[in-house]
């Protein structure tokens, strides 16, 4: 089993999102990460964003991006996932949202969303939790992508 590597942000250990099949994210357009664990349910009593403790009212929820376990209210946004070969929309959970639509209209043939997606993950970037985000799901190898477009402007 190969060692995955982490990188160290503020003293926190990130490990950066693992791109399935061909390594090398110039290769295809359509390259796909590989999907996070999913966290059981029975490994968690609470949200894990707003900690609120689940019940037969308050249900749990998988984020598709991250895989945590969350209530309807910090999962209940839907966003497509082709990059991790999900097409249709799927639960996101706030956290990882921001992110995961950058990532999401990068893949779009048109070119104002791939400019929508590198403003985005430049701007998440800026602060320590954007920017480990941005390395946790994909993020950085997206804007190595886009900046082998033709389009200046998304360079």
């Amino acid at each position: 089993m190969a060692c995955i590597e982490r990188i160290k942000i503020e003293g926190e250990d990130v490990i950066p999102a693992q791109v399935e099949g061909l390594v090398d994210v110039f290769a295809a357009n359509n390259f796909v990460f590989s999907k996070a664990r999913w966290v059981e349910d029975n490994e968690v009593s609470a949200c894990k964003i707003c900690s609120n403790k689940f019940n037969q009212l308050r249900r749990k929820h998988h984020c598709r991006q991250c895989g945590r376990v969350l209530c309807s209210k910090c999962c209940s946004q839907k966003v497509p996932l082709p990059q991790l070969g999900l097409p249709d929309p799927e639960r996101v959970c706030e956290v990882c949202k921001p992110v995961t639509e950058c990532i999401t209209k990068s893949r779009s043939s048109h070119q104002s969303f791939q400019l929508e997606a590198v403003q985005g993950l430049t701007e998440l970037v800026m602060d320590s939790a954007g920017m480990k985000k941005v390395i946790e799901l994909g993020g950085l190898q997206t804007l190595v992508f886009l900046s082998k477009q033709e389009n200046e402007q998304i360079r």
